[in-house]
């Protein structure tokens, strides 16, 4: 018998490949919400609080019943940026629990020539996350900036408030 002469029985074609799909689609849905999640994050040891050099700005600050949304960028003052690697921490004032949100770069073309000879045009981020299971309080919005292998921790300077 020759692998290429057997019948294939279409009705268990059929339910092997619905049976895939729903699988791949179920595995896609779980990894977005995954990445809609806060994470847990602690300092490290090699990790540098408020560096003047680097600033920040948001554009965007969104906060909702279920979700909260961040647009801006952050670049290192004197420096280029070639591999973006930074997102934002929320950092509780009372507790000083801080909590990492998944965060993607975006082109910013007004960032292209800083100080005309910088291209920071790889500063931008966004972030869009669930806010459930955060405890309430007051938080400082801030950036963890890796880009280039560096290791900062910088406030923004904005507060968000969670109730």
């Amino acid at each position: 018998m020759d692998f290429l002469d057997i019948e294939i029985n279409e009705s268990m074609a059929k339910k092997v490949m619905i049976i895939v799909v729903v699988l791949i689609f179920i595995y896609a849905l779980i990894n977005l919400i995954s990445y809609s999640f806060l994470s847990q994050y602690t300092l490290g040891p090699e990790t540098i609080t408020n560096d003047e050099n680097i600033r920040t700005g948001i554009s965007i600050l969104e906060r909702g019943s279920k979700m909260i949304e961040i647009q801006g960028w952050a670049y290192k003052q004197g420096q280029k940026i070639e591999i973006f690697n930074s997102c934002y921490v929320l950092r509780n004032q009372e507790t000083g629990k801080m909590y990492k949100m998944k965060t993607s770069m975006e082109k910013v073309p007004e960032l292209m020539s800083v100080d005309g000879m910088y291209d920071c045009s790889n500063s931008g981020m966004h972030a869009r996350c669930f806010i459930v299971g955060l405890s309430k309080g007051t938080y400082d919005v801030c950036v963890l900036y890796n880009n280039d292998k560096e290791n900062i921790l910088a406030d923004t300077g904005i507060v968000l408030g969670i109730d």
